[in-house]
This record gives C-alpha cells, sequence and structure tokens, in this order.
C-alpha cells in the first residue's frame, strides 16, 4: 500500500488520521469484484467482508501480510480502503483481484465400477483420496449421496442427490470403507464428495466421483423414443411457435447407465397467414402502424 506523502505538516493536537482496509470475497466470477462500486456502503457489503485492518496515519509504503485463513473460499477477492465510519463510501478500490483456487493435489477415486456386488466382509465399498499438507487434522469429510429417477419417462436426466451418509477425514490416513447396507438399488447411483474445511470454518465441495449401482454395458444405455405429434401452433397469425418432444424410454436407461443423448425438446416457426379473409391484413397493419410508433408500448397477443 502506497500514499502519497502529505503536503504540510499536521496542526499540533490533531487527531491521527485513520482507515479501514476491508478484504472482501467477491465470489467465483472476477467481473463481480469489478461490481464492487464506491458508493456500496459497509453494511451491504458485510457478509462479504472476511478481513479488516486498521490503517493509521499515511504511510509512504506499508507491506499487508495476510493470513493463509482468511481465504478459506475458493473464488476471487479484493480490497478495499474506508473511512472508519461503517456506512462510508469507499475511497479506494483495489486493481486487480486474488485468485484463490483449490489445490491440485486433492484427489478422489472409487474402487470398482459399480457398488454392487459389494463386498461387506472386504469392509464395504472403499474410498481413496489423496490431499495437500495444510489440511486440519480432523475436519475434512468425504460424504456420500444416493441419485434417483422418479419418473423414467420424464424429459430430462435425473439430477436429485439425496444425502447418505459421510465419513471424516483423518489427516494420515488415505481411504475409508463405506458399509454395504448403506447401499441399495433405490438409487440409480451413489456419487461420493470430497468436501474441505478451511481454517476459518468454510467447507468446499473439492471433488465427486459417481458409480452406478448395478454393473452396467453400453448396450444398458437408454434410447429415445418417436418424437411425438407437433403441438398446435400458439397463434394462427404470425410469429408463433409450435414444439415435439420425445422421452428417453424406448428402452429407459438401466441401472443407472448414461442417459439419452441430445435434445428431448424441438420449436420451430409457425403461424404466417393462415387466418382466413382479412384478418392476418389488419394484424398486419397493426404491427407496422406500433413499429412506427416512437413511444413505448405493447402489442396485445392473438390467437
Amino acid at each position: 500500500m502506497k500514499f502519497e506523502g502529505p503536503q504540510c505538516e499536521p496542526a499540533v493536537g490533531s487527531a491521527v488520521p485513520m482507515l479501514w482496509l476491508d478484504l472482501m470475497y467477491c465470489g467465483l466470477s472476477a467481473n463481480a469484484c469489478k461490481n464492487v462500486s464506491r458508493e456500496s456502503s459497509r453494511g451491504s457489503m458485510e457478509h462479504l467482508i472476511v478481513h479488516s485492518e486498521q490503517i493509521r496515519g499515511y504511510p509512504r509504503f506499508r507491506k499487508i501480510f495476510l493470513k493463509c485463513d482468511v481465504f478459506g473460499i475458493a473464488g476471487f477477492y479484493t480490497a478495499v480502503l474506508r473511512p472508519p465510519k461503517r456506512q462510508a463510501v469507499f475511497t479506494h478500490i483495489m486493481d486487480g483481484q486474488l485468485e484463490v483456487v483449490p489445490s491440485n493435489e486433492f484427489s478422489l477415486n472409487v474402487h470398482g465400477k459399480s457398488i454392487f456386488p459389494c463386498d461387506n466382509l472386504g469392509g464395504g465399498v472403499p474410498v481413496m483420496f489423496h490431499y495437500p499438507s495444510c489440511i486440519l487434522p480432523t475436519s475434512d469429510k468425504i460424504r456420500l449421496f444416493g441419485r434417483q429417477r422418479e419418473d423414467v419417462s420424464t424429459l430430462l436426466p435425473p439430477t436429485k442427490l439425496h444425502y447418505v451418509s459421510e465419513h471424516r477425514i483423518v489427516k494420515g490416513r488415505h481411504n475409508v470403507y463405506f458399509d454395504c447396507e448403506l447401499f441399495s438399488e433405490k438409487y440409480i447411483e451413489y456419487c461420493f464428495v470430497y468436501v474441505n474445511q478451511a481454517i476459518n470454518r468454510a467447507y468446499t465441495n473439492i471433488n465427486t466421483n459417481c458409480v452406478p449401482t448395478l454393473p452396467i454395458t453400453d448396450d444398458d444405455s437408454g434410447q429415445w423414443s418417436k418424437w411425438s405429434e407437433w403441438s398446435p401452433c400458439s397463434t394462427t397469425c404470425y410469429g408463433g411457435t409450435r414444439n415435439r418432444y420425445r422421452t428417453c424410454d424406448s428402452p429407459p436407461p438401466k441401472y443407472g447407465a448414461k442417459f439419452c443423448q441430445g435434445s428431448s425438446l424441438q420449436t420451430e416457426p409457425c403461424g404466417e397467414k393462415q387466418m382466413s379473409g382479412n384478418e392476418c391484413g389488419k394484424i398486419e397493419h397493426q404491427i407496422q402502424k406500433y413499429n412506427n410508433t416512437p413511444t413505448t408500448g405493447f402489442l396485445p397477443t392473438y390467437v
């Protein structure tokens, strides 16, 4: 931090100037840091401030050391300088941002291509992992989630994850076992998530590894049904659309096999001059009149 030197001696008995330096977490996008306005108040940004430090006087040059534990969340950070009043506007915003990324020493692997058959005598489903030396002794976790498809004829692939269980990682160990009794065919696949806890107690999902519940092959993947008939046009004159859809159920994917690839919905324009008589001409005249009007408004919808 650099300040220009004062142009005159301070008055006798005057208070020492004081500013505050705030380190702020912006989010996962660098653009979010650019949106930190000088007019933003301290109160509106309170939840983003991860560190504050008092600056007394106007030192020509000052180094500020920030401990690693303030950077507990992956993403972008910036710093602002403000007067002591909490609702005061920022006097300066740092040029550029600081980016925090998870270490590439994290890794997660599930032994086996499927959950079943599960060897209970062998301890269950083994999960292997690696981490950097800086993790806390007993704070990281491996969490287990099950993914369930409620309707095989849905237009969308399964997305719901249901929490099942978790194991706390003891520093120095690199594997845990999940008991076979935790698993069932209720879920089409299970996802293991490595969760890291920073010194400031912030949690971050680092790695995810999902495996199908039952053994699968390429032939078990889902296949699309035939396209449905086109829906009626959304309007009988100008600018309409119609849709048709297909479902991934011919056959549906087995046991968590791959969902059908591609779009489940198609849309195309329709409705041009399909009305009888002069109705389309009347509407076309209204559209042209509206487009030539400088004032704003709205165009009625004709169905």
